[in-house]
């Protein structure tokens, strides 16, 4: 996805960037380790185990494809702008795992949902690869991660309906289901946005 990601990049000119704090979590073999020493010698006996543990907690940022990119067409700047936002994919183990953390809610409802295609990836995103790899799309390999369609977007919203308006983000999985709706959780209000020319003139390459 990178590659037809950058190319759209260095032909608009036009580069979107997202930063947030990440989490990665995975399923790792423990050991287990205890000391015996009811004999009168030492022995150790090792238990191996399953569990999930942290391998990664830091920033981490993304190269946003222009096709993606959500923003109030009537400003340039991704703060000030009504709204602004992405189109990514998660698959349901993503979605749980930050269900797990927190993080989201209502991810257990994607379990039984099959995943809906994104209204203009027929049109752009699949046809732009076939001309880039010379090979079509694959949805999925069955047996494999489900992947969902996830849009988010950031802005000025009257979230508690008390008429007053306040820096929100709303993720969306699956054009169906309610991730999150709540207040800008940065301190500082700011939109994980950044938005600028990537060259001074349209294809440069």
């Amino acid at each position: 996805k990178v590659q037809p990601a950058i190319r759209t990049m260095l032909t608009y000119s036009f580069c979107a960037i997202k930063t947030w704090w990440h989490y990665d979590i995975s399923r790792r073999i423990i050991r287990d380790v205890k000391e015996d020493s009811s004999g009168g010698r030492i022995s150790y006996v090792i238990t191996p185990k399953e569990k999930e543990i942290v391998i990664y907690q830091g920033p981490k940022f993304l190269i946003v494809d222009p096709f993606d990119f959500i923003i109030d067409i009537k400003s340039t700047n991704a703060q000030d702008a009504d709204f602004v936002g992405d189109v990514c994919d998660m698959t349901y183990d993503e979605i749980a795992s930050l269900d797990d953390l927190g993080m989201f809610k209502n991810g257990a409802l994607l379990a039984d949902e099959s995943p809906r295609p994104h209204p203009m990836d027929d049109f752009y995103k699949n046809r732009r690869s076939n001309v880039l790899t010379n090979k079509p799309i694959e949805d999925g390999v069955d047996g494999g991660p489900k992947k969902f369609k996830i849009t988010e977007v950031w802005g000025k919203y009257d979230l508690l309906g008390d008429g007053f308006t306040r820096e929100c983000v709303i993720t969306i999985a699956n054009d169906s289901v309610v991730l999150r709706a709540q207040e800008n959780p940065f301190d500082d209000k700011h939109r994980p946005y950044a938005v600028a020319r990537s060259a001074r003139e349209p294809s440069p390459y």
